[in-house]
């Protein structure tokens, strides 16, 4: 059975929804006044089980005891990290990005949840925590 796939929207004001499928939507259950930014769920939770959406910004652990805060974004058919300086952490050219598939594949069957990121806030409500990477230490 395919999963049902989850969504949230931002007001471009003040306010994040609780998240709703596209059939609650499509039977007029969930209606916004506005062109609202629509965010899908990733389908994986992070660290502290929170649900991890497109929109999302979150702090990725790394090697050396780096971490990056990074956005959530959704390219190509997939969902991505995406800071400047991501590839600090992974030790890799990444470009800027690198998809969450493949760090899940790499954290090992653990259910649906990243042991090395945690979200901590979004783009619109909170954009002023988006950075480059740092040492946990400084």
């Amino acid at each position: 059975m395919q999963k049902i796939k989850k969504f949230r929207v931002w007001d471009n004001t003040d306010y994040m929804s609780k998240p709703f499928t596209l059939n609650e939507l499509q039977a007029g259950l969930i209606q916004f006044d506005c062109a609202c930014p629509i965010m899908q769920f990733t389908d994986l939770k992070d660290v502290n089980g929170n649900e991890i959406y497109e929109g999302d910004i979150v702090q990725v652990s790394g090697n050396d005891g780096y971490y990056v805060t990074a956005k959530v974004v959704y390219e190509c058919g997939a969902f991505w990290f995406y800071a400047k300086n991501i590839s600090l952490v992974f030790n890799e050219d990444c470009d800027n990005m690198v998809m969450l598939a493949s760090m899940y594949i790499e954290d090992g069957d653990r259910g649906d949840s990243l042991d090395m990121v945690g979200v901590v806030g979004n783009i619109y409500e909170n954009p002023d925590l988006l950075g480059g990477a740092t040492n946990g230490k400084d």
